[in-house]
């Protein structure tokens, strides 16, 4: 089950198991999640794009969610470098359960924990009072799932 993790001091919305397209478990609620978190990024212009359908949170790995976790990848990567930032996500069409914030020592983010980054400076930037509320209101099928 997806869980809010207290990573670096910040609460933080992890999957429990692998998403994606390849070497992926896909529980039902960790792909609601990734789902939720791609549904709200994508809804804000710093992301918005019209060729990948935004999925709607239905805990089902579709090609959308998957092609869309790879666009995201991709984008956070041209976005970091354009701002100087030395940290990456692996391309690799997966998110995967964040153990600490960069994987391993690598300057390399877990992809959930650049979903959290930016979907937290969108709900700021809507005035939201932090990002896990505003993400219950919006998709209220998480309120069960993101439970400590």
């Amino acid at each position: 089950m997806a869980s809010i993790d207290t990573i670096d001091g910040e609460d933080t919305i992890n999957v429990t198991d692998v998403v994606g397209a390849v070497r992926a478990v896909n529980l039902i609620d960790d792909v609601i999640v990734v789902q939720a978190l791609l549904a709200f990024i994508y809804s804000f212009p710093a992301f918005k794009q019209s060729v990948i359908p935004i999925p709607v949170p239905t805990g089902t790995l579709d090609k959308n969610t998957a092609r869309l976790i790879l666009d995201y990848q991709q984008r956070s990567n041209r976005l970091n470098a354009r701002n100087g930032s030395p940290f990456r996500l692996l391309e690799d069409g997966r998110v995967s359960h964040a153990r600490g914030k960069t994987e391993w020592g690598r300057n390399m983010l877990w992809t959930i924990i650049q979903m959290n980054f930016h979907a937290s400076l969108f709900a700021a930037a809507s005035r939201a009072p932090s990002l896990i509320p505003e993400l219950v209101k919006r998709f209220p099928q998480l309120k069960d799932i993101l439970k400590r």
